[in-house]
C-alpha cells in the first residue's frame, strides 16, 4: 500500500517509511553493511581516543590546547572534546540502525539511520563554523592588540 493510499483511507503516515524509498538488492545490502561497520569501528574509536585525552587533561599528563591554562585552555579543550565525542555518537547511532535494518530487512530502520547521519553532518557543521569563528575572532584580537602595541 502505498502513501497517497493510506492518506485516503485516513491511516496515519510515518515520514520515515518514504524518506528516501530504499529498495535493498544484495549488492546494496552488502555496500550498507560495510558501511555501517566502518562507521561504527571509525566512531568507537574515535569516542575511546576522546575518552584518553579527556583523561590525560583532565590530570595533567597532557597539553592539547596549552595556551597559559585558564578559561580558554578549559574552553578549548571543552569544545573539542565534548563536540567530538558528540558527533560521533550521531555516527556510531547511524551504524547502529542502518546494521539493525540491513539486518532485519527493515527500511525503516535504515531510514531513521540516515536521518541520524543527517544530524550528524549537522553538528559537525556547527561545530566546524563555532571553531571558525573562535578562530576569526582570536585573530582579530590579536592583530587589535598588535595595532595597539605599534601607537
Amino acid at each position: 500500500m502505498d502513501i497517497q493510499q493510506q492518506q485516503e483511507q485516513g491511516e496515519p503516515v510515518n515520514e520515515l517509511e518514504n524518506f528516501f524509498n530504499i529498495s535493498f538488492d544484495s549488492a546494496a545490502r552488502d555496500q550498507l553493511r560495510q558501511i555501517a561497520l566502518w562507521a561504527k569501528i571509525c566512531s568507537i574509536t574515535s569516542i575511546c581516543g576522546y575518552l584518553i585525552e579527556l583523561y590525560l587533561w583532565l590530570f595533567g599528563q597532557s597539553r592539547f590546547f596549552s595556551v597559559g591554562g585558564g578559561v580558554l585552555e578549559v574552553l578549548l579543550n571543552l569544545l573539542v572534546i565534548g563536540g567530538g565525542a558528540t558527533i560521533n555518537y550521531f555516527l556510531f547511532r547511524f551504524a547502529r540502525a542502518v546494521s539493525r535494518g540491513v539486518q532485519n530487512m527493515d527500511a525503516l530502520h535504515v531510514n531513521s539511520g540516515f536521518n541520524i547521519l543527517r544530524l550528524y553532518f549537522k553538528a559537525a557543521g556547527i561545530l566546524v563554523i563555532f571553531i571558525l569563528s573562535l578562530v576569526f575572532l582570536a585573530f582579530v584580537g590579536f592583530l587589535l592588540s598588535d595595532l595597539q602595541r605599534m601607537q
